[in-house]
């Protein structure tokens, strides 16, 4: 059995309750007493808070040449309303701290991680006054302002213009913004007062033409026989080895980010005919999504290699990267209380790094720091179905964010091959047919970021190569992302992209972690967790990984050890888990 519950992001303080049943309780008493008059004191009233005169800075959005260049087409219309966004830095103290104790309520570092609670009635008292709606998160590290556009042009004194560029129309204010001084040091980012970020895109690969199909309610398992079912899968990669232990992702929870929603209809037929027992959780962030085959190939997936697991699906209807920091938030907040579970994430969205302003990667990074450092998660991201083209562009050598993310484990693709000897091998996935148009076809997303410095923790055999800059290198791992099948608009149907391979892996660590938890009650987490297994590895004659050798990204060789098209590997979940296990002795 599986749930689906809808819950509203907002929350609301009723507190005026509790106010009229203390006055209902006092004339209840007073009516008991008999006729003896009782004399009501004057409520003493509450002193308004003063503050100091507000005195203005400016805050930097680094917003590229080319987005203020760009020609003007008009105004943005005064009424528009806009979803900004304050990020609030975190220093690495407050982290390192909560990271040598998991398991307590951050909440109750709120004050020391972003603003404290003087600080927020400040910011309310100035931006409170333009009929605007502010949320700041649990853990005081982000403030969400919803308000027309004219009200943010009065309070950060700037404008708002519609430019042009390259086939599309964006926003973007005049100059910098204003912001209170008192805080300007403390914001790391301001995102949503300007549109420039390309919006993310889905990465499933799907081969289906087929339409909705109508008028039966019949279930339907018959999967077609020349793709990989999930216990083909869950066989290769050593998944059904933890089935036969009694592991099946019970008590472990995965977190999704998506931008379309669930065919309800498809997942219960789905369900049902994998024997999924774990819940499903459907959080909208907005208006929900329609229905779509990224969200559905991703719960698919996990309910078919981690049967117990349950599964958090955050949705929203808006592909900006201001709203999938939105519901990153969302999984912070509702995992405050939550940091000692082995609770996992995945993604299957992304962008071109070239394509994104400062603030919205400053902005995500954070909260990918968050949920690993704070909140002890593992978070897998696709790096991309354009091979080493993410730009869609054939030849332009670029990454997919934010799997290029340091925080982030970046998951590559590769597809099977039926080897008549020696069974199904894989090779690194790649399609060279068509260098027109990528359409999530061209291959496992991998390469060298231009933004990020690679991480110390990023060293393997083979990480230091003829293409090393200096910078982060990815994939980190890989799993099939071809040749797989899922149920959507009523037909079993051929599907792939590295969008699989997330959720092939998050499902991996879901069965390790609900182990790990049984054996030793602690678990480890976070992308430094990978290369210390694959190190640990080498040192006793484990294979954590199967180290694909053949194939290519377009650009990319597969090779012996690490590299560019496939990472360390692919799962070979039982010595991935004898590794982790002598890993948490050995701390």
């Amino acid at each position: 059995m599986f749930l689906i519950r809808h819950f509203a992001h907002a929350q609301r303080k009723h507190t005026w309750i509790s106010a009229i049943g203390s006055v209902l309780l006092f004339v209840l008493l007073v009516g008991c007493s008999g006729p003896s008059q009782v004399a009501i004191p004057t409520p003493t009233p509450m002193p308004t808070p003063t503050f100091p005169p507000i005195t203005w800075a400016t805050f930097d959005l680094h917003l590229p040449p080319e987005a203020l260049n760009a020609p003007v087409v008009g105004p943005l219309p005064p009424d528009t309303i806009l979803h900004v966004s304050v990020t609030f830095r975190v220093t690495q103290q407050e982290l390192n701290k909560l990271q040598s104790t998991p398991g307590q309520n951050l909440e109750n570092d709120a004050n020391q991680l972003g603003i404290n609670n003087s600080e927020y009635q400040r910011i309310k008292q100035i931006y409170g006054i333009q009929n605007a709606t502010l949320n700041l998160n649990k853990l005081h590290t982000v403030l969400t302002i919803d308000a027309k556009a004219k009200a943010f042009a009065q309070v950060f004194q700037l404008q708002f213009l519609l430019h042009q560029l390259n086939g599309r129309t964006f926003y973007a204010p005049t100059s910098n913004p204003k912001v209170p001084a008192f805080i300007v040091d403390k914001i790391l980012a301001i995102t949503g007062l300007d549109s420039y970020s390309q919006p993310v895109k889905i990465g499933v690969a799907s081969q289906s033409g087929h339409t909705k199909k109508n008028g039966t309610t019949a279930l339907d398992c018959n999967l077609n026989q020349n793709v990989l079912s999930p216990l083909a899968i869950a066989h290769f990669y050593g998944y059904d080895q933890f089935y036969k232990s009694g592991l099946n992702g019970e008590g472990i929870t995965i977190n999704l980010v998506e931008i379309d929603g669930i065919a309800k209809a498809d997942i219960q037929n789905y369900a049902s005919c994998m024997n999924y027992r774990g819940h499903l959780k459907v959080v909208d962030l907005n208006t929900p999504p329609s229905p779509g085959e990224e969200a559905t190939l991703d719960v698919e997936t996990l309910m078919g290699l981690a049967p117990a697991a349950n599964i958090s699906d955050y949705e929203t209807s808006d592909a900006t990267f201001t709203s999938i920091n939105k519901a990153l938030q969302a999984i912070i907040d509702n995992n405050v209380k939550n940091t000692n579970s082995g609770s996992i994430v995945s993604i299957s969205l992304g962008a071109n790094e070239s394509s994104i302003t400062p603030g919205d990667v400053a902005a995500i990074d954070q909260s990918l720091q968050i949920l690993t450092e704070a909140e002890h998660m593992t978070v897998f991201i696709a790096s991309g179905d354009c091979a080493a083209f993410d730009s869609g562009t054939y030849g332009d050598l670029s990454v997919d964010f934010p799997a290029s993310d340091p925080w982030a484990i970046s998951v590559g693709g590769t597809t099977p091959v039926l080897d008549p000897q020696k069974g199904i091998h894989e090779i690194a996935w790649a399609n060279n047919l068509n260098h027109a148009a990528c359409n999530n076809h061209w291959g496992s997303g991998g390469g060298l970021s231009k933004l990020f410095k690679r991480p110390d923790w990023q060293s393997a055999t083979g990480t230091q190569n003829s293409f090393s800059n200096g910078m982060r290198q990815m994939p980190d791992v890989s799993a099939f992302a071809s040749n797989l099948t899922y149920y959507y608009l009523g037909h079993w149907d051929p599907t792939g992209g590295t969008s699989a391979a997330a959720p092939i892996w998050a499902s991996g660590l879901a069965l390790v972690n609900e182990q790990l938890l049984r054996q030793t009650q602690r678990f480890l987490f976070g992308p430094t967790l990978f290369y210390q297994v694959a190190q640990y590895g080498l040192n006793h004659q484990l294979q954590p990984y199967t180290d694909v050798t053949q194939g290519d990204n377009l650009y990319y060789p597969a090779m012996l050890n690490w590299d560019f098209a496939t990472g360390l590997g692919t799962p070979n979940l039982h010595d991935f888990s004898i590794a982790l296990i002598a890993l948490i002795q050995q701390a």
